[in-house]
């Protein structure tokens, strides 16, 4: 299973499963999320302003291409709104929980 590293302000806070999820509680201010995965080239990434006391939701996707004998994978980050991402989340487990404040 191909699964990648989510990092908060470069800083890495779990590796991401289907099915999980990651809590990450940061200070106000711009953030930047990003995803890699270790011996691939590329990245996704997204930054955001999180107020003080808000919560921001992002989803990662990925897709396999193959062309040939060959594939490429690629990962794309995008934020979602709460109400989506809150039934999502209520079908799946909890990964990680980690304080950046």
């Amino acid at each position: 299973m191909v699964a990648p590293d989510l990092f908060v302000d470069d800083v890495k806070v779990a590796g991401l499963i289907n099915g999980g999820y990651v809590v990450v509680t940061v200070k106000p201010g711009s953030h930047n999320v990003r995803l890699g995965l270790p011996g691939w080239q590329g990245e996704a990434a997204s930054t955001g302003y999180i107020s003080a006391g808000d919560s921001a939701y992002f989803r990662p996707d990925t897709t396999y291409t193959v062309v040939g004998i060959n594939g490429t994978r690629t990962f794309s980050l995008r934020r979602v709104l709460i109400n989506d991402a809150l039934r999502e989340i209520a079908d799946t487990k909890k990964l990680a929980e980690v304080d950046q404040r």
